[in-house]
């Protein structure tokens, strides 16, 4: 995999020549948010690095605090004292403590503040555990580089690499004579200067000195991050174009074949024979006399259907199934998605289709045709607006809305528009987790006691025994789903090239032909297998005989296949994220989902130390907690207590 620069002179190129062996690596950085849009940190943290943020702007700290959630982000400035200091806010390259001389030099109208200070030493002694190497250290001082510098234990504390930034365009004099002494004193040796920075290198250290001596190169293999983005860009319209040229020619192909047939022309021709025959037959002495002589027993037939209704009625695609207690008008369009949301809409239907004709067997008093009538839809996607009264609409989740930068416009425009506003018309809303409903009610602006949380069944997959699918022989592990962004499949990608996951296979099933490129693209051909899609049979075959299911998501609503492997005995490694750490207490691994060497480290775990402990137990709860006759009742109990409001 081609590495990814976040940083504006390729600082991180060089550093990740030097340091790639490293894996879980740490680092310290004083000068975090400088750029807008550059960091020396972004690509390794990406990598499963961890480290240490020093920044005293209280905006900037927030962006820090909601993209690096697993690094410690200090809202203070590295200073020669612990203490106070000025700094400037509101400038992209100053709002760090900075000498007067050089305030006045930078000067264009931004606003002073004052700020915490904790000197280097300090920060090592309070957040640095004992043991614990810090690979690299990086100094944004603006011009205060020797009091900072000065204000760490060089005997105790040693980076590996040093990156003081140093531009003599932002003072009137190169300052290095000031603060390059503390360094070789300390035993660092200058090793590289980019005209930004300037690198030192530990003395214990010098076998890595060869790796920074020269600039980065076409031989490191990076791309910027503009660059990559605009490659995935690219890829995804590439796709898209692809698929859409694919069902041109699917469609022209079959309108030829249409025009072309020789049955279809015959049966034009029997067609309007059929009309002309029908046309002569109403107008005929044959048909009024059929009727008169039909009249008696039409009319027999029409009071016992008055006297024995039909079990199941429809009403302008509802179909109508009378429960004991009110008259559930079931959406029909969901029942032809062939989506995750159309396999739980037919579950649904089937199993309150079943409740229906149970309670009229049983003798049940059905009631007065005047009462409570309720319009459910499964899913909010077949909705149309404006909904009538008493209508109840599922809305399984809001992942769009929780994550913008990974949906086209227009899918995060139809959330904002469309879907909002079925969702407020709506008179109650029924989710599949707790933590759907209360993101319902934060992006969609419904309050939570309109909100009821029923949690999806789980149905045991079947297991083909002699399926003719290929699998690894070496340990696997198993994805189900779609190349979504959400998804977050590249976390598991560039997992299985961490040491850690050596041996280990991974098995890709889901109609996503973009897999194949992120295999290539990872340069994981031979360890990644994508499968496309596969009937329930072979699915079940291929899950049974795996390590472990990857479920690397972002955000879902619920999160059925580790549920559906549980099933089967089989762990799953999830993302540390909702709903998966609500739903799932035992039985499974937890990872964080941008971190791509815990992911490691958890195959690992799988393949070769067994599983997890809890999958017996989490077996039995989603055999007694999430199974389909339970969803069903607590939707009844729901939708009751509704009609009944």
């Amino acid at each position: 995999m081609r590495f990814v620069s976040h940083a504006r002179n390729f600082e991180d190129v060089l550093l990740w020549r030097a340091l790639k062996d490293v894996t879980a690596g740490f680092y310290v950085d004083t000068g975090p948010m400088r750029t807008a849009g550059f960091s020396i940190t972004q690509a390794f943290y990406d990598a499963g690095w961890r480290g240490i943020n020093l920044e005293p702007d209280p905006s900037l700290a927030r962006v820090l605090r909601r993209d690096r959630t697993h690094d410690l982000n200090l809202p203070f400035a590295a200073g020669p004292a612990d203490g106070q200091t000025k700094f400037d806010v509101g400038n992209d390259v100053s709002h760090s403590p900075v000498s007067e001389t050089i305030v006045e030099f930078e000067r264009s109208g931004p606003i002073r503040a004052r700020s915490a200070t904790r000197t280097l030493a300090a920060i090592w002694a309070d957040y640095i555990p004992m043991g614990q190497d810090v690979h690299f250290l990086k100094v944004d001082a603006r011009g205060q580089e020797g009091s900072v510098l000065a204000s760490n234990d060089w005997e105790r504390n040693r980076p590996w690499i040093v990156v003081v930034e140093t531009s003599p365009a932002l003072a009137p004099e190169d300052l290095r004579s000031e603060w390059e002494p503390i360094l070789t004193e300390a035993g660092y040796g200058f090793v590289y200067g980019d005209g930004l920075n300037r690198f030192y290198l530990a003395s214990e250290k010098a076998e890595l000195a060869a790796r920074l001596r020269h600039p980065p190169n076409m031989f490191d293999d990076f791309v910027t991050q503009a660059q990559f983005h605009a490659q995935e860009a690219a890829e995804l319209l590439s796709i898209r174009a692809g698929l859409a040229d694919q069902r041109a020619q699917a469609a022209e192909q079959a309108l030829l074949a249409i025009r072309s047939s020789r049955t279809t022309r015959r049966l034009l021709r029997l067609a309007g024979v059929i009309e002309r025959a029908r046309t002569r037959y109403k107008a005929s002495w044959i048909r009024r006399l059929g009727k008169t002589l039909t009249r008696p027993v039409r009319k027999r037939w029409k009071r016992r259907r008055k006297e024995e209704p039909a079990k199941i009625e429809y009403d302008a695609g509802f179909t109508v199934l009378h429960l004991r207690d009110f008259d559930l008008h079931f959406a029909n369009g969901p029942l032809l998605d062939r989506r995750g949301i159309g396999r739980i809409a037919r579950e649904q239907f089937r199993y309150l289709s079943r409740l229906a004709a149970t309670e009229r067997s049983d003798g049940a008093e059905i009631g007065p045709s005047h009462r409570r009538m309720i319009r459910f839809h499964s899913t909010l996607h077949w909705c149309q607006s404006p909904l009538e009264p008493g209508t109840v609409v599922m809305v399984h989740d809001v992942t769009p809305l929780l994550f913008p930068d990974l949906y086209p416009q227009d899918v995060i425009d139809e959330w904002n528009q469309r879907y909002r506003l079925i969702a407020q018309q709506a008179e109650h809303i029924v989710t599949i987790s707790h933590s759907s409903a209360q993101a319902i009610s934060d992006m969609l602006g419904i309050p939570l006691d309109r909100i009821s949380v029923v949690h999806n069944g789980v149905s045991p997959i079947a297991v083909e025994p002699n399926s003719t699918i290929t699998i690894p022989e070496r340990p696997y592990v198993v994805y189900v789903g779609a190349d979504d962004h959400n998804k977050n499949i590249r976390v598991v990608l560039e997992a299985l090239r961490f040491p850690d996951a050596a041996g280990v296979d991974l098995v890709l099933v889901g109609d996503s032909p973009s897999m194949a490129k992120r295999i290539e693209a990872h340069g994981l051909a031979g360890r990644a297998h994508w499968l496309g899609a596969l009937d329930d049979g072979d699915l079940g075959y291929v899950l049974s005989r795996a390590k472990a299911l990857v479920f690397p998501s972002l955000y879902e609503g619920f999160g059925l296949p580790p549920l559906e492997a549980a099933l089967l005995g089989i762990p799953s490694i999830c993302s540390d994220a909702p709903a998966m750490n609500e739903l799932i207490e035992a039985g499974a691994l937890f990872c964080d989902p941008h971190s791509p060497h815990a992911w490691a480290r958890a195959l690992r775990h799988v393949a070769f130390d067994g599983p997890p402990l809890g999958v017996d137990s989490l077996r039995e709860t989603v055999t007694e907690k999430f199974s389909w006759p339970n969803s069903i009742d607590q939707l009844v109990t729901v939708l009751d207590r509704f009609a009944k409001a």
